[in-house]
C-alpha cells in the first residue's frame, strides 16, 4: 500500500472506529429508553427509506469517484463531469421523493410509520446536496474525519439531553438524521475549493446512463437483500423480532463499515493506476489491501462469536438476550460480506466490471429472500441471519467463478500466507475467549479482557511468524519515534 493510501485508510478507519465508539455510548441508553418494539419500528421504516435513498443516489457517487479519479488532473474535464453528475443527482432525488410519497400514501396506512418515514427521508436530500464524493475523489480524508467527529459529538449531546422517554421516538429519529443536514451544509461550502458545481441544461445521458444504471441496479439489489430480512421479519413476526434482529444487525453493520473503510478509500487510487495501465502497481496495492483486511477480519469475527452474549447484554440489556445467536451467525456472515465487498467494490469497480456486481447481487437476493421465506417463519431473527450468511458467501463464490482474470490482479502466494496466519489468530482467540469466560463473569470486564488479551496474543503470533505487513508497520512507527 502506498504511503498516501495508507494514511487515507488509517484516517477512514479512525473515522469509522468512532462510529463504533459513539453507538457503544448511545445505544445502551437508547435501547433501554425506547424498548425493543420502538427500535423495531425505526429499523423497519429506515429499511423502506433506504430503497428510495438508492434511487436518489443512483450509483452516481461511485461512478463519479471512479471516472473523476481518472481525469482529476484535468480541471476542465473534471468540472464538466462534476456538473453533469450533480444535475443528474438532483433529478434522481426529485423522482425518488415523489415515488416515496406515492408509496407512503398508497401502501403504508400506519400513521406512526408515515411520520417516521417522513423524518428519515430527509437523509435523501442531505446525501444528494452533500456531494461527499468530491472529498473522496480528492482523497481529503482529514476533512471527512474531522467533520465526522464534530457531528457525532453534537448528535451524542442532543440524544442524552433531549431523549428521555419512549414517547421521544420521533425526536430521536430526527436527531439521528440531522447530522446529515449539517454535513450537507459544511460540504457545500468546503467542496468549492475543489469544484464549483452548478446545474446544467444539456446532459450527456448517452455517455453516463449505462454505467450509472448498472451501478444503481447493483446497489438497489444489494439493498433489497440487505433489508429484505427486516421486511420479511416484520411481515411474519412483527416489530418485536425486528427489534431483536436490529440490535445484532447494528453491531454487524458497524464492524462491516469499519472494515469496508479500509478498502473503500482505495477506489480513486486503484482507478487511477488501472487507467494508466500500471498493472504491476495495481496488483501490488490490491494484494496489500486484501491482505490487511484478511488479517483484521478473520480474528475480529472470532472475537465477535465469543463475545456476542456480552455485547448484546451491554447494548440492549437482558430483554435483547435472544439476539445472542443472531449476532454469532452474523459474525460468520461478516467474513463473506467483507470478502464480497473487497472483490465487488475494491476490484470490479476500478477495472470496470460493475456488471458482474449486478448479476452476482441479483443471484444473491434470490438466495437471501428464498432462504428468509423458508427460515424466518420457524427460526425468526436467527432465520434472517442464516439467510444473510448464505447470500454473502454466495456472492463471494460467484465473483471468484465469474471473474476468472482476478488472478491477474491478486498475488495469491502472498495472500494465502496472510490468510493462514489470520486463521491461526481466529482459533487462538476462540480458545482464549472461552478460557477467560471460565474465570470472569462480568460482561464489561469480559469484553475488555478478551479483546485486550486476544489482540496481544495475535500480534505476538504475527511477530513470531514474521508477518511482513506487521513488520512494515512497526518499522514505520520506529522511524517516526526516531525522527521525533
Amino acid at each position: 500500500m502506498t504511503k498516501k493510501m495508507g494514511v487515507n485508510a488509517a484516517l477512514n478507519l479512525f473515522k469509522t472506529a468512532l462510529s463504533i465508539i459513539f453507538p457503544l455510548i448511545t445505544y445502551p441508553y437508547i435501547s433501554r429508553i425506547l424498548g425493543v418494539e420502538n427500535l423495531g419500528k425505526i429499523n423497519y421504516t429506515a429499511s423502506i427509506v433506504g430503497y428510495f435513498s438508492l434511487i436518489a443516489a443512483l450509483g452516481i457517487s461511485t461512478y463519479a469517484i471512479r471516472e473523476g479519479g481518472r481525469i482529476r488532473s484535468n480541471s476542465v474535464k473534471l468540472s464538466h463531469l462534476g456538473n453533469q453528475i450533480f444535475t443528474i443527482n438532483i433529478l434522481s432525488t426529485v423522482v425518488s421523493y415523489l415515488l416515496l410519497l406515492l408509496v407512503v400514501w398508497l401502501f403504508i396506512p400506519n400513521r406512526e410509520y408515515q411520520i417516521l418515514i417522513c423524518i428519515q427521508s430527509l437523509t435523501i436530500v442531505f446525501t444528494t446536496l452533500g456531494v461527499d464524493w468530491i472529498n473522496v475523489l480528492f482523497e481529503d480524508f482529514l476533512y471527512i474525519t474531522i467533520r465526522s467527529i464534530v457531528i457525532q459529538i453534537l448528535s451524542l449531546i442532543l440524544m442524552f439531553v433531549l431523549v428521555k422517554t419512549a414517547s421521544d421516538l420521533y425526536l430521536y429519529t430526527f436527531i439521528s438524521v440531522i447530522g446529515s443536514g449539517i454535513s450537507c451544509i459544511l460540504n457545500l461550502i468546503y467542496c468549492r475549493k475543489y469544484l464549483k458545481l452548478s446545474l446544467v441544461w444539456r446532459l450527456d445521458l448517452v455517455k453516463h446512463f449505462k454505467p450509472i444504471i448498472v451501478l444503481f441496479s447493483g446497489g438497489l439489489v444489494i439493498s433489497i437483500y440487505a433489508n429484505s430480512d427486516m421486511l420479511i421479519l416484520e411481515w411474519f413476526k412483527g416489530a418485536y423480532y425486528v427489534g431483536l434482529y436490529a440490535v445484532a444487525a447494528r453491531v454487524y453493520t458497524i464492524l462491516k463499515n469499519l472494515l469496508a473503510s479500509i478498502y473503500s478509500v482505495t477506489i480513486p487510487r486503484l482507478s487511477h493506476l488501472f487507467g494508466e495501465q500500471k498493472i504491476d502497481e495495481f496488483k501490488k496495492s490490491y494484494t496489500q489491501i486484501l491482505s490487511v483486511v484478511t488479517l483484521i477480519l478473520i480474528p475480529m469475527s472470532a472475537g465477535l462469536i465469543v463475545l456476542s452474549r456480552e455485547i448484546i447484554l451491554f447494548l440492549g440489556g437482558i430483554k435483547f438476550i435472544d439476539a445472542t445467536l443472531t449476532l454469532q451467525l452474523l459474525a460468520i456472515s461478516l467474513i463473506g460480506a467483507i470478502f464480497g465487498g473487497i472483490l465487488t467494490y475494491g476490484l470490479n469497480i476500478p477495472i470496470g466490471r460493475e456488471s458482474v456486481n449486478l448479476t452476482g447481487a441479483l443471484y444473491g437476493i434470490i438466495v437471501n429472500i428464498g432462504i428468509s421465506l423458508l427460515l424466518i417463519p420457524v427460526f425468526k431473527q436467527n432465520g434472517a441471519a442464516a439467510a444473510t450468511i448464505a447470500s454473502e458467501f454466495f456472492i463471494v463464490l460467484y465473483n471468484f467463478l465469474v471473474v476468472r482474470e482476478s488472478g491477474k490482479y491478486i498475488d495469491f502466494v502472498i495472500w494465502r500466507k496472510n490468510l493462514i496466519q489470520a486463521l491461526l489468530g481466529f482459533f487462538s482467540i476462540i480458545i482464549i475467549g472461552f478460557g477467560v469466560k471460565l474465570f470472569v463473569t462480568n460482561s464489561l470486564i469480559l469484553i475488555f479482557s478478551i479483546t485486550l488479551v486476544g489482540i496481544i496474543v495475535y500480534l505476538l503470533e504475527l511477530k513470531l511468524l514474521k508477518n511482513p505487513l506487521l513488520d512494515h508497520i512497526l518499522d514505520m512507527v520506529k522511524h517516526k519515534f526516531r525522527r521525533g
